[in-house]
């Protein structure tokens, strides 16, 4: 019952306070930002994510429907990390400490790495103890890419940082 929730069909005033940052749909999800009162939420279907000091917190008002953010609780919460980036991909990648991984739109966690990349086509690149992988979307080694400091996948490319040195990789 999002009806209930007033906050995703919210529309934005800045005269109150409310500023729209970003926007993305498609005909199951909208991803919406905005700024309130100093603070940042956002949005991706159901879910939002609530970016409370060094915290990102990801709820679903539809667990209860009637809660609102004025009355909400503990039982809308679905994952708390440093960081939460949503997408309309399969997982989100979140932060934890010095970890990076991915978590499911239900907030639980598939799998942490050293540093980690989004996902194009089933397939992302990952770092683990040094090395650069191509895992697919079971997390599934397919290639060692070698010794790393960082990965990050821009479009279709996948990209491997050694050094101060970019390597670019296209799926074959």
């Amino acid at each position: 019952m999002v009806g209930e929730c007033e906050i995703h069909y919210f529309q934005p005033d800045p005269e109150q306070g409310f500023v729209r940052a970003e926007d993305y749909s498609d005909e199951n999800n909208s991803f919406l930002g905005f700024y309130h009162d100093g603070a940042y939420f956002y949005n991706y279907g159901p879910n939002m994510v609530l970016i409370l000091g060094d915290q990102d917190v990801l709820v679903d008002f539809t667990r209860y429907p009637g809660m609102t953010m004025e009355n909400a609780d503990s039982r809308i919460v679905k994952a708390v990390y440093d960081k939460i980036y949503m997408s309309d991909g399969k997982y989100w990648i979140v932060k934890k400490g010095e970890k990076w991984g991915y978590i499911d739109h239900d907030g639980r966690e598939a799998a942490m790495f050293d540093d980690v990349s989004s996902f194009y086509r089933e397939y992302t690149l990952v770092l683990e103890d040094g090395k650069a992988y191509l895992i697919n979307e079971e997390f599934e080694k397919l290639q060692d890419l070698g010794e790393a400091d960082s990965v990050g996948v821009y479009g279709e490319l996948f990209a491997v940082e050694k050094g101060n040195v970019w390597y670019f990789y296209r799926l074959n």
